[in-house]
């Protein structure tokens, strides 16, 4: 699903001591000193007669699901993909009775109806650790203004801050979050690939990082089978082909020289003989090669034309 972030002014009535009230535009009489991740609850407790509908949320592998009552009308304005699962037409599912929401955990799914309900006027009292599922649930339920929010507060501006975006750049389409993902990366490479962090990336982030990197190959491979070798050992059963599937396929193997394809390559045993073939013939001849799940460019890496691109940190 593809996200693009637009900016938009936003605008808080500060005169007001009150709050808005979940599904309208109307003000409560609750004070707006009580908006707290405490009084949160019982603000929405106050305001059960809205509640229309009943979701089960959560992974039963993970946990207990917990039913959530929510306001239908709240949601269906706010995500397109709840307008379809609970439509009232004959696919559709109005009182969430036999709808379970699998892919979220609770207290996520949580934070992002407090901010469908209007409760949610500063980002920064999101916590930390949560900002990072509360994006990918955003995505999934296509939640654009919440997207843009997170995204804002994910905005990296070093190695110590850029593994969060990094990974949300690797599955959701963020321009704003990409480029300054990609800038940091590409600037510092070396720490990046020696921090104890890329270790425990994914395989969609660390493709991210093998197809930005603008480094020699061989330092880029050595990487990625260190990155292999320490997944394998999380992952019993899967070899190191497997787990570098996606990232394998961007590393450019025919801009290597024979000696790296010998001392670094052959021994790892991951390429088979009949595509060691290919490289070695792609280098001879400085041809281009084809071969499923490997990557045939012959042309080295180089730094990208960066002119005139913003930098948003």
């Amino acid at each position: 699903m593809s996200c693009k972030i637009q900016n938009k002014r936003q605008y808080k009535n500060t005169s007001s001591p009150y709050m808005r009230c979940p599904s309208s535009s109307n003000t409560c009489n609750k004070p707006r000193e009580l908006q707290t991740k405490q009084d949160y609850g019982d603000l929405i407790s106050s305001y059960s007669y809205l509640h229309d509908c009943s979701l089960k949320v959560g992974d039963p592998n993970l946990g207990q699901p917990e039913i959530i009552k929510v306001c239908r009308f709240t949601l269906l304005i706010h995500s397109s993909v709840f307008r379809t699962m609970l439509d009232n037409g004959p696919l559709g599912d109005p009182s969430g009775e036999h709808t379970h929401i699998k892919d979220v955990e609770p207290h996520i799914f949580k934070w992002m109806l407090r901010y469908m309900y209007g409760c949610l006027d500063d980002p920064e009292d999101i916590p930390l650790e949560m900002r990072e599922d509360l994006i990918v649930c955003a995505d999934k339920y296509n939640v654009q203004p919440l997207i843009a929010k997170v995204g804002r507060l994910l905005m990296p501006t070093q190695v110590s801050n850029v593994f969060p975006a990094l990974r949300c750049s690797s599955i959701i389409s963020i321009p704003e979050l990409e480029i300054a993902v990609t800038y940091i990366v590409q600037k510092n490479s070396y720490e990046i690939l020696n921090h104890a962090e890329f270790l425990k990336l994914n395989d969609l982030a660390v493709e991210f990082i093998v197809k930005v990197l603008v480094d020699n190959e061989l330092v880029i491979w050595n990487a990625l089978v260190k990155w292999a070798e320490h997944q394998a050992t999380i992952t019993p059963g899967s070899s190191l082909r497997q787990l570098m599937t996606k990232p394998l396929r961007h590393i450019r193997f025919a801009t290597m020289k024979h000696k790296d394809i010998v001392e670094s390559v052959i021994p790892k045993n991951i390429l088979s003989p009949e595509e060691i073939v290919q490289v070695y013939q792609a280098i001879e001849k400085n041809k281009t090669f084809v071969v499923p799940g490997l990557c045939g460019n012959i042309a080295v890496r180089s730094r990208p034309n960066t002119f005139g691109m913003t930098k948003y940190y």
